[in-house]
C-alpha cells in the first residue's frame, strides 16, 4: 500500500468531494493535465466530447494513487473511496 499524500489525483479528488460536493458530482472524467491537453489537441472536447479517447502512461496513472502497477489495471475501488463514485479514466498505453 501507499499512503496518499497530496500530490496524489486521489487525495484531490477527495479534497474536492468533501469541500466541493457539487463541483465533484459535475466530474464525468478525470485525467491529467498534460493528457487532457494531448486529448484537446486531437480535436476533442467541445462538439466532440469523446471521454473514451483520453490516454495516459503507466508512469502518469502510477501516480494517481489509484492504479495498480501489480495487476496493470485501475482499482476503481480506491477511485470510488476518493470521489464517492467512478468516473471515466484515460486507458492506459504501454511502451511502444
Amino acid at each position: 500500500g501507499v499512503v496518499p499524500v497530496a500530490s496524489f489525483t486521489a487525495t484531490k479528488l477527495r479534497w474536492l468531494r468533501d469541500a466541493e460536493p457539487e463541483n465533484a458530482a459535475r466530474v464525468a472524467a478525470v485525467a491529467l493535465p498534460h493528457d487532457w491537453l494531448t486529448w484537446r489537441l486531437l480535436g476533442h472536447g467541445i462538439g466532440s466530447p469523446d471521454l473514451a479517447a483520453l490516454a495516459t502512461d503507466r508512469s502518469d496513472a502510477s501516480g494517481t494513487a489509484y492504479w495498480s502497477s501489480v495487476t496493470g489495471e485501475y482499482r476503481l475501488d480506491l477511485l470510488e473511496r476518493a470521489l464517492g463514485r467512478v468516473v471515466g479514466l484515460p486507458r492506459v498505453l504501454g511502451p511502444g
